[in-house]
């Protein structure tokens, strides 16, 4: 039990880094949105329907990638911390609930921060075409 108690007397140290992490999601689903980029995907389901799946952060990721958002800094810090499954992959952490709690530090949330703002620096102009 004092594990459990001392990981729930921690959750203010966990609380923001799961938001920000998160938030990097829902910032590249709304320029997606934005860019008239299809925000789902068509999936056979088990019982042979097709059904529309949400796209993963890596396929929201590459959309805006190909259309030229992303400089060569910005596609390796993306892919760095939120989408290759060898590195960080914050996002995929903490959803899942196998981030490590020696991993909530401010250099963790300093560098989702960082890449929070380098977003907000990007224009995801609504695309009219």
């Amino acid at each position: 039990t004092h594990c459990i108690s001392s990981a729930a007397s921690d959750v203010y140290k966990r609380q923001p880094i799961d938001s920000m992490a998160l938030k990097i999601e829902t910032i590249l689903r709304f320029a997606c949105e934005r860019q008239g980029i299809n925000r789902t995907i068509m999936k056979l389901s088990n019982n042979k329907f097709m059904v529309p799946r949400a796209k993963t952060l890596s396929h929201l990721f590459n959309n805006l990638e190909q259309k030229g958002f992303f400089d060569e800094k910005d596609i390796a810090i993306f892919n760095y911390l939120f989408i290759m499954p060898e590195h960080t992959n914050i996002r995929n952490e903490v959803s899942h609930g196998l981030f490590d709690l020696y991993e909530y530090n401010a250099n963790t949330g300093l560098m989702i921060l960082g890449c929070i703002i380098r977003l907000s620096m990007l224009s995801f102009e609504v695309n009219r075409n």
